[in-house]
C-alpha cells in the first residue's frame, strides 16, 4: 500500500481492480471477504476502495479488547 502508483491512484479518487485478489467483475458470489474490528488498528475497511463487484465483501465484528474473555453483551 505503499507504492507511489497506489498512492496517486488513491490521491486522484481512482478505485482498485479487484483481479489483483484473484476475483474478477463477473463473479456473482464472494471470493474475498475482509473481516475487520473497528478497535484493532491494523484492521480496517478497504472495500470502498476497489471497484465495485460482487465478489468482494467486507464484515466489520468485534472481537472484543480481551479475545480470551466472554463479553456478556454480545452472550
Amino acid at each position: 500500500m505503499r507504492s507511489q502508483k497506489l498512492v496517486d491512484k488513491l490521491a486522484a479518487n481512482t478505485a482498485l481492480d479487484p483481479s489483483v485478489l484473484g476475483t474478477s467483475l463477473a463473479d456473482t458470489r464472494p471470493r474475498w471477504i475482509n473481516f475487520y474490528d473497528i478497535d484493532d488498528l491494523l484492521a480496517f475497511p478497504t472495500r470502498r476502495l476497489y471497484q465495485e463487484c460482487h465478489a468482494l465483501e467486507e464484515m466489520q465484528v468485534d472481537s472484543n479488547d480481551l479475545p480470551d474473555r466472554r463479553c456478556a453483551q454480545n452472550c
